[in-house]
């Protein structure tokens, strides 16, 4: 099951994803793509699949919001976000 957090970046900041029990897909998306990602279409996003944790990602300056969906949709994956 996914999870999906809100994230306030600078220009230089990175959000850093520490994910454990499992590989994830790992999404930086905008407010109008979240949108279209809950309706079920394509997304625009920086991010993808990770195997290893922290997933480092820099979006640049911003109001993100990180969709994290552990592979497989195990329960036990535990995921903090910082912005």
């Amino acid at each position: 099951m996914a999870g999906v957090w809100e994230v306030n970046t600078g220009p230089t900041s990175a959000i850093v994803v520490e994910m454990s029990g499992s590989a994830a897909d790992v999404l930086v998306v905008d407010q109008q793509n979240l949108h279209t990602w809950k309706r079920g279409g394509s997304v625009r996003y920086k991010g993808g699949f990770f195997e290893q944790s922290p997933a480092v990602i820099r979006p640049g300056r911003g109001h993100w919001f990180v969709i994290v969906d552990p592979q497989g949709g195990r329960t036990d994956v535990k995921i903090s976000v910082r912005g």
